[in-house]
């Protein structure tokens, strides 16, 4: 059976994948979680992606969105709908957990938990319906818009660099068969 990751691995994993993306050192994200009050050493960056440190504060979740420019949930939630470990014995799809963590969707409880009746204090789709009306900046966009904004965002840029470079390349390529051609067609004529 393949190894399901947990709601810690997948924080880790995404911290170090958005700590190198965004170019930073163990030290200099311990620097930028210090500078915002969360005081870190580049030992527990470290300690944090080589699985010696067990877990973050809520705090230093929040933090880490906040140094990082991301949503929680960005730090939350796997890449990929792929199978998330919510707790021991519960394992959902990373696409329901996310609408469970936003309040749009409950979890599908285990025989063991007991069924969650229509009437439950749980089943809160009206309220937070009510309540995300009320606050309509809580919403920024779907979470699924944001890794694919920032991907198109990337290719456009890399698209935008090729071109750059075709273009100087054909301009320098052009200009080598032009004085080739001159130079030809003088000792021709000469």
């Amino acid at each position: 059976m393949e190894e399901v990751d947990g709601v810690m691995q997948v924080v880790v994993k995404n911290m170090k994948d958005l700590r190198l993306r965004h170019g930073l050192t163990a030290q200099r994200l311990a620097e930028q979680m210090t500078a915002i009050g969360i005081p870190w050493e580049a030992g527990v960056v470290t300690k944090l992606e080589t699985g010696r440190r067990k877990s973050v504060s809520v705090d230093e979740l929040l933090a880490l969105a906040c140094v990082f420019d991301v949503t929680p949930l960005a730090l939350l939630l796997p890449a990929s709908n792929t199978a998330y470990r919510v707790a021991p014995k519960i394992i959902e799809q990373a696409d329901d957990v996310a609408k469970w963590i936003v309040g749009t969707k409950l979890l599908p409880r285990s025989p063991h938990v007991g069924e969650v009746m229509p009437d439950h204090p749980g089943n809160h789709a009206v309220r937070m319906e009510r309540y995300l009306a009320e606050r309509p900046h809580y919403l920024v966009r779907p979470i699924t818009e944001y890794a694919f904004e920032e991907r198109v965002q990337q290719v456009q840029a890399q698209y935008q660099e090729d071109l750059q470079r075709g273009l100087k390349t054909l301009e320098e390529r052009i200009r080598e068969l032009e004085a080739s051609a001159q130079s030809q067609g003088g000792t021709e004529n000469t």
